[in-house]
């Protein structure tokens, strides 16, 4: 597809063939852009020849299993995401729009289209603020869409890994790449970059080539959406960007199997990924060192809050579970000290009046954490947002921005200050949490999150099966008896 000179007239940028005069980037250095040629070694296509090129069989067995290992902490969330007010309002409208009745709905007798479920998923998946923020959060964005395709196609577990692994590197890099994405342009990162994380995915699992993988990345990009304005009020557009990520990429996909083009310089063009949602940066770190090498284990989030406040929860978990006798009604004063993004105003909210609002905030999370044991993530609810007791104290916690708190030998960036009524006095120092890059989760581990987080949602039967059917993952000839296993048996 070729543009005319004459179409760019008056634009502030103009794509030039490879032999017209270059324009300046962000960065003050020329660079040429080349129009229209679908050969071009673009970004894309480099992504692109580096996901149609990877075999799951040259994957090293530690990276396989730390994915796999997603897999079954996403299906863990998901369930508790179902029992959302937010999932309830979305499946209405899903089943009033109608659809083919060939996918899964987590939790749900509800089947529904392929993009449709992809979208209630990754939305049930995202709800809870637990899914692995690793990879552009490929494990609310990827997981979804490639549950929803694998079961329509019948795909074995090996091509699910493998396309679960490489959308998630994928994403990731778009991810790593881009500067002030989130704090300073304000755009939601798994919402905008999850698009290409699932294109690239199900492009994988479709058997995409080069040139149609390069068209799917073109088309996700122009789907790319996502503000964070959601986080000051609470509303549920959060969780919602997971979905319409999931959502879109697979659309993209399935658009440029059909032959849709898309454009090939979509991340590094002038009008493109970066230059629309980055601060000035190099977006040729997209592709540096694109090799099996450079793959990594994913982390997980043990608690269902906001990533920034992990080591809060889990300090405040293991310090009741050491002090049995504490009550929080004895308090007279708390000051948390961590680093500046903990601090920041999304994370100041005093009074939060939805559940994600309440997640976000460092107080009103802090607060719940000493009122409730928040390792199951359903006491973390609409009541607990409402209680007078917690919204009382979270009024009166102090922050402190600081880099010098926590345990720094142990991963450690938080510190929480408790005095109590009676003149006694904690010092608290976090550490890493379980799952994050210093203390990694193992498959064993995530079937403990998942026999706790499910036990009041499903059956003991249904988790069993669950557990097993992902642990022998790469010997599943049919990932749709997967699926079908997490759809509501009562």
């Amino acid at each position: 597809m070729k543009i005319s000179g004459a179409a760019l007239v008056g634009l502030p940028f103009a794509r030039l063939g490879a032999h017209a005069e270059g324009k300046r980037n962000l960065s003050g250095e020329r660079r040429e852009i080349a129009a229209g040629t679908t050969k071009h070694d673009t970004l894309s296509r480099q992504l692109a020849r580096f996901v149609v090129n990877t075999n799951f069989g040259d994957v090293p067995e530690s990276i396989v299993e730390a994915w796999k290992t997603i897999v079954l902490d996403s299906l863990a969330i998901g369930f508790v995401g179902s029992q959302d007010r937010l999932t309830r309002a979305l499946t209405g409208v899903a089943q009033a729009l109608g659809g083919t009745a060939e996918c899964t709905v987590i939790n749900s007798r509800f089947r529904t289209d392929a993009a449709r479920a992809a979208w209630l998923n990754g939305t049930m998946i995202g709800t809870p603020q637990s899914d692995s923020p690793s990879n552009a959060h490929a494990a609310s964005n990827v997981v979804p869409a490639i549950m929803a395709i694998a079961e329509r196609e019948h795909l074995d577990g090996k091509a699910f890994l493998g396309a679960l692994i490489v959308g998630g590197e994928v994403g990731g890099r778009i991810e790593s790449a881009g500067v002030g994405v989130e704090t300073t342009r304000g755009f939601h990162n798994p919402g905008v970059q999850g698009p290409f994380s699932a294109a690239a995915a199900v492009g994988k699992l479709l058997r995409l080539d080069e040139d149609a993988l390069v068209n799917a990345l073109g088309i996700a990009g122009s789907s790319s959406a996502g503000l964070q304005e959601f986080a000051f009020e609470g509303g549920d557009m959060k969780a919602t960007h997971a979905g319409r990520a999931a959502q879109l990429g697979l659309e993209s996909a399935l658009l440029a199997a059909a032959g849709v083009l898309g454009p090939s310089t979509v991340l590094e063009g002038p009008f493109g990924y970066f230059n629309g949602f980055s601060m000035p940066t190099d977006p040729q770190l997209v592709a540096a060192d694109l090799t099996m090498a450079s793959l990594t284990a994913p982390g997980h989030k043990p608690y269902a809050v906001h990533s920034n406040h992990q080591q809060i929860v889990d300090t405040l978990v293991r310090f009741k579970a050491d002090h049995p006798s504490f009550q929080p009604a004895d308090l007279r004063r708390v000051v948390v000290r961590g680093p500046e993004e903990t601090m920041q105003p999304r994370h100041r909210v005093l009074e939060p009046t939805t559940i994600l609002g309440a997640k976000y905030s460092t107080p009103f999370t802090t607060a719940v954490a000493l009122w409730r044991d928040v390792s199951d993530p359903l006491n973390y609810d609409e009541e607990a947002v409402r209680d007078p007791r917690i919204r009382d104290l979270a009024t009166r916690i102090e922050l402190i921005a600081t880099d010098s708190a926590g345990d720094r030998t142990s991963g450690g960036d938080c510190e929480i200050a408790l005095e109590m009524s009676d003149g006694a006095r904690y010092i608290l120092p976090s550490s890493a949490v379980k799952g994050s890059a210093r203390n990694r989760f193992t498959f064993d581990d995530g079937v403990a999150k998942f026999r706790l987080w499910t036990r009041r949602i499903i059956p003991e039967d249904q988790s069993a099966e669950l557990i097993e059917s992902v642990r022998a993952l790469t010997r599943v000839q049919d990932v749709a008896t997967l699926v079908r296993a997490t759809a509501a048996r009562t």
